[in-house]
Parts: structure tokens; sequence; C-alpha cells
């Protein structure tokens, strides 16, 4: 089927049509809508500080799992894109193998970061040192990475048990390094298992996948999904929540791998189709979701705090609601939230003197 789309473009100029699923491209809306020209500044960009949150830790227990074979990539199963994925193994160890098999090893196909939580526990982290974005994806990134180089390790001392044990690991992709090898590799953990060295694996483990989160599957992410046995919490409305920078993240303490927040806000009544930013001051890695739609990652180390709200995705209109949902990776410093606030982007055509 063919669709003939006419359009009418300045000099310099970009819209993008924004088709809803399951109608034809006649039916979709150009975006950004154009926009009336202010003569003057009545007042100050609007400003929305949100007072509460909703939070609660991924159910990793009710993902989609199914049987992973070793050295099976994720594109390999259906996962192309950028996201969070689960592998997880149950072993029964005897009393000596939960002492001497003390190493959680990991060889992966490119230089991406797992974590791994041992008997609802997390493992300490042994390599890299630093589970950031900004140094690891880089490192050595002239050399590929062979079947014996295990880029992801964890000391499992204390947390393995005589019997049956649970191993639950959240892959992180953190997107290829700008060129070199990495770019040519896949996705995913190529082959995992404990070892008493951190040379080779000595006790090959049977994994399975799950290629989303549960909070995905589930569909936390869709603004209708009803959060009303999650946790509310208190942000700081006070606090001054800075446009962009490195290590100003609040800090806390790790207590699982993924933690989910909502958020839910009205624009006023005056917005009609303005643009607007959440502007976030929070600790760990992951995606942001506004009404269902995926806008992105959030970077704990920054320097971008504001976030670019699509007005095509927001709702506009006396008592709309709009929904915004964060599932964060917990880093050292955890998955903290300390505040947030929706603004207006400041117009930059109206100069201050009013012309």
């Amino acid at each position: 089927m063919t669709h003939y789309v006419s359009y009418n473009l300045a000099g310099l100029d970009a819209k993008v049509l924004v088709i809803p699923p399951g109608v034809s491209a006649d039916k979709g809306e150009w975006w950004p809508k154009t926009q009336t020209r202010p003569t003057h500044i009545n007042e100050a960009a609007a400003v929305i500080r949100i007072a509460n949150a909703l939070k609660q830790d991924d159910p990793f227990e009710e993902a989609k799992w199914q049987p992973w074979v070793e050295g099976r990539s994720l594109p390999e199963i259906g996962v192309n894109d950028f996201r969070y994925s689960y592998y997880r193994c149950r072993v029964n160890l005897n009393a000596g193998q939960a002492v001497t098999e003390n190493r959680l090893l990991f060889n992966m196909f490119s230089r991406d970061i797992v974590t791994a939580q041992v008997n609802g526990k997390l493992a300490k982290r042994l390599f890299p040192d630093k589970a950031d974005a900004q140094s690891w994806p880089t490192r050595d990134c002239f050399v590929r990475i062979d079947s014996n180089t295990f880029d992801n390790q964890f000391d499992v001392s204390g947390l393995l048990k005589n019997g049956n044990n649970e191993i639950v690991v959240i892959y992180e992709n953190l997107g290829h390094a700008h060129g070199y090898m990495p770019m040519e590799e896949l996705s995913g953990i190529n082959k995992g298992g404990l070892s008493n060295t951190t040379r080779h694996i000595t006790h090959p483990l049977q994994w399975q996948v799950a290629k989303d989160l549960a909070g995905v599957s589930n569909g936390w992410t869709l603004p209708g999904f009803d959060a009303k046995k999650w946790t509310k919490i208190a942000l700081d409305t006070l606090y001054v929540i800075p446009g962009k920078g490195n290590r100003v993240q609040p800090k806390d303490t790790p207590t699982s791998l993924i933690t989910w927040y909502r958020v839910e806000f009205k624009l006023p009544g005056s917005a009609d189709q303005s643009k607007w930013l959440a502007r976030v001051n929070a600790s760990g890695n992951g995606y942001m979701w506004l009404n269902g739609n995926n806008i992105g990652r959030h970077w704990e180390v920054g320097p971008q705090r504001e976030f670019y709200l699509p007005e095509c995705w927001l709702k506009f209109g006396k008592g709309e609601k709009n929904v915004l949902v964060m599932g964060l990776r917990q880093t050292e410093s955890g998955a903290l939230i300390k505040a947030i606030e929706i603004a207006e982007y400041p117009n930059p055509n109206i100069r201050w003197d009013g012309r």
C-alpha cells in the first residue's frame, strides 16, 4: 500500500508526523503545532512542583522467563533495541561448593554491564570497579572479547548456601562505544557461571532469560495502570533542582536490582500545546515513559537533568492527567528520586525588553 504525504516547511524547519497505532497516515498529526508568538512577557515560565511519587521494586519473578542456551545473544531471541533484560539460574550446591565457589563470572558479547543478586542480596562487584556508562564501554575497545575474558566479576562469598540457590542478573545494554569493534558485536551474556578463581568458570550454570523487566511486561509504564499498592513517598519541594551537572545526584543504599517510580501532574489550562520539560534529581540509571511512551534514558552521572516532554504525548486541557514513569537500575548510589518539577520551556524568541 502506498501513502502520499504532503507538507509545507519553512527554511530549516522540521516536523514529525505522529500516527496513532492502528490508523492510516491521513489520521496522523504534524508536530510541533504552530504557536502564536507572544508580544511581551506577562509572567515567568510556569513550574509544577511534584510533591509525591509512588515507588515499587520490580518483581523479577513475574517476568516472562524462557530457557536460554549458552552463547545465544539477545538479538537472536528478538531483542534488537536498548533495554534491560534479566537472566536467572537456580542451582543446588553442597556445603563445600557454597564456600569455595565464591566467584560469579560473566563473559559478554560486548562491554556491557550486569548487576547480580544472590539469594535476595546484591553481590559485591569485583570488575569493572565502576559500573558506569562513561568509562567502561570504551576500555580496550580495539580488542575483541574472547571466550576467556570475564568482564563482569562478582564476589559471592557468604551469599551462597548449602541447598537451593537463586541467582538473578539484570543486564544493561549501554549502547556500543562510538566506533571501533564494539559496533560490530552482539549484545547480551555469552556465558556465566561460578568459580573458585577469576581466570575461568569451574561450575557452568543453566540460565533462563527474560527479554523485558516484569514492570514492562505487567504494564507499569501505561498511564491507566492501577498503582494503588505501591508505596507513596514524599519528594523534596524546596530543593533547587540543577538544570545540568555531574555528581549532584542523591545518595542512597542499593537494596534491589530495579526500582520503579510514578508521578502524576496536570498542566495549566492555559498551556495550549506549549513545550514542557521534566527537571529531575535522581540516582540510578534507567528509562522514562510519558503517558506510556518511552522518552529515553536517565543517566545518574548526568550532566543532563532536564528531559524534553514531547507535546504530541502530553495531555493538555482542564483536568487532563499526565503520568511520568521511571524504571531505574540501582547503582552504588541506589535509585532514589529526590525532586521533580515539570516546567515550561522559556520562549527563546522573546526579548526581555518586550520586543
